[in-house]
């Protein structure tokens, strides 16, 4: 997705920074999914511990998925290698949706952000 579309980086990144913006989505995934929104907006600023959003490619995705296992699931360790080969056979295997999936997501996103008025006022 980042070869197709590289600016998402560069504006997830400028996101996390905006605390108005973190906490406007934060309220609306928290009303949407009926979930603490102090939760979703820490879970939110913890995103570039935990995902890759620059200098994305398979080797730098394996690291922050090596930094998940360890904090998440204390596990050490991990073969990034292995882990950036199995990222980089996984993205061939799955090439062929790509399209469908991002078209599919985005309509999903947009039905989320087109109940929000209304979800926003009934708050």
């Amino acid at each position: 997705a980042v070869e197709r579309y590289p600016h998402l980086s560069d504006a997830v990144t400028k996101m996390l920074d905006d605390k108005y913006i973190i906490a406007k989505c934060s309220d609306l995934l928290g009303h949407y999914f009926n979930i603490d929104t102090s939760k979703v907006g820490t879970a939110i600023s913890r995103m570039p511990t935990y995902f890759c959003l620059l200098n994305v490619n398979s080797q730098n995705l394996a690291e922050k998925y090596a930094q998940q296992l360890k904090v998440r699931h204390h596990i050490n360790g991990a073969d990034v290698d292995g882990i950036a080969k199995i990222i980089e056979e996984a993205k061939a295997s799955v090439a062929h949706e790509f399209e469908n999936f991002i078209s599919s997501s985005v309509d999903l996103i947009s039905n989320l952000l087109r109940d929000y008025p209304k979800r926003d006022n009934a708050y």
